[in-house]
């Protein structure tokens, strides 16, 4: 039986602040994408 290491911290992907403004931005344009249809019916 091999061992495996045990004592290494598992790797965690970490966002940058850029990925994080364009998916605040991109939820905003869905948002407003499903909103806009109800303002021209």
């Amino acid at each position: 039986m091999t061992q495996t290491d045990t004592g290494s911290r598992p790797t965690t992907a970490k966002l940058s602040l850029p990925t994080l403004t364009t998916m605040v931005v991109g939820s905003m344009v869905g948002a407003g994408v499903f909103s806009l249809p109800s303002r021209f019916a």
